[in-house]
């Protein structure tokens, strides 16, 4: 996934703007002929809130007056807003952990440059290997909203709103799925900008509803998503029933699910790493402690790190009296500086030296490790 790219590659310039003032089908008639899924509301040069296709939702629709509210008293405040210079992977992680589709985009003195949407990223992530490898079932919303065509919009806004569905598969005649439609937030918001009243569904609900099966590759499903400019595609299963529902958020969280499953399953290889490793450790403890050698253990510079009871009991030398000191304090001048030498060569070609060297006393075996 291509989460170094700057947002500022990718963001909508070119900013749809309205004052709080505004009547919602005014604002609303703006996104439509724009095809802006948002509008920032700007008082005094400063943006004090937006108005997103979303919102669009807790319009009553059975109230014409509605429609005509100014927009302030919809509008979702504050505004969240992301650096232009960070890049796409932390847009991703601010739409996941605000639960928001949409971010100002802003410059170094916080003015505003753009807007930047869910739909952008799904667009510019560099998905294909991920949508290429899987299949629709796996990323698709299981369950849709399916409501009658008979239902009248500020009825199936509502059960919309509440059931949190984005989007509504309509039932139009029969079972058939080529009598099938899809009501979606940007169907509502044609709706806010031109009030049909008390009309059922059936006669709002744009058609036809475009299908795909639950085995087919998701990149096919990102094309036609693409090449017939919709935002939705009905999943039928092998009966060809309607099973799910398949968006460009969907292919986003899908994709952001992959990642955190593979970031999961690397963290429990290090762990399960680090396991084997402190249980081999732990072994080679007990191994040393118990050795009738004697045992230093020194660092890449030579000074003493660790020394085993064995050493202690040889030399009658203390790990506090030899810790940070190098082998030579048990230098009796019996071995020559070419005895010293070589073992040092040993030592930093194979990690360890094992051999015989005469202190004060007595001569006495040692393995060195490095």
């Amino acid at each position: 996934m291509n989460q170094d790219l700057p947002i500022s590659r990718i963001m909508q310039t070119g900013i749809l703007q309205c004052s709080p003032e505004t009547p919602l089908c005014d604002a609303a008639q703006q996104m439509a002929q724009r095809h802006c899924s948002s509008i920032l509301v700007v008082k005094d040069g400063q943006p004090v809130g937006i108005w997103t296709e979303h919102d669009a939702l807790s319009i009553d629709f059975s109230d014409g007056r509605s429609v005509k509210e100014p927009i302030s008293s919809r509008m979702s405040y504050p505004v969240a807003s992301i650096d232009a210079s960070l890049p796409m992977g932390e847009a991703t992680l601010r739409f996941h952990s605000s639960g928001r589709r949409h971010l100002l985009v802003v410059d170094s003195d916080n003015q505003p440059l753009g807007i930047i949407s869910q739909t952008d990223i799904a667009l510019n992530q560099g998905l294909e290997p991920y949508l290429r490898l899987r299949e629709v079932h796996a990323a698709m919303r299981k369950l849709p909203l399916v409501l009658p065509g008979s239902l009248l919009l500020a009825d199936a806004a509502r059960q919309m709103q509440s059931k949190k569905h984005e989007a509504a598969v309509v039932t139009l005649s029969g079972s058939d799925t080529h009598e099938l439609g899809i009501l979606t937030e940007r169907d509502l918001v044609r709706f806010v900008a031109r009030h049909p009243g008390k009309t059922p569904i059936s006669l709002l609900a744009s058609r036809p509803l475009l299908t795909i099966e639950e085995g087919a590759a998701l990149l096919k499903a990102r094309d036609m998503l693409i090449n017939h400019r919709i935002r939705h595609l009905a999943v039928l299963d092998h009966q060809g029933h309607v099973s799910g529902l398949l968006g460009f958020r969907d292919l986003l969280v899908g994709a952001e699910q992959l990642y955190l499953q593979d970031l999961r399953d690397a963290l429990e290889q290090r762990d399960n790493a680090l396991a084997t490793s402190r249980q081999h450790l732990q072994l080679a403890q007990r191994v040393i402690d118990s050795s009738l050698e004697g045992i230093i253990i020194t660092d890449p510079q030579t000074r003493i790190e660790f020394i085993n009871p064995a050493f202690t009991q040889m030399t009658g030398y203390s790990l506090e009296d030899v810790i940070g000191k190098t082998p030579r304090i048990l230098s009796s001048g019996r071995q020559d500086d070419f005895f010293y030498q070589q073992m040092w060569e040993t030592l930093k070609e194979h990690g360890y030296w094992r051999g015989e060297v005469w202190n004060r006393k007595k001569a006495v075996s040692f393995t060195w490790n490095c």
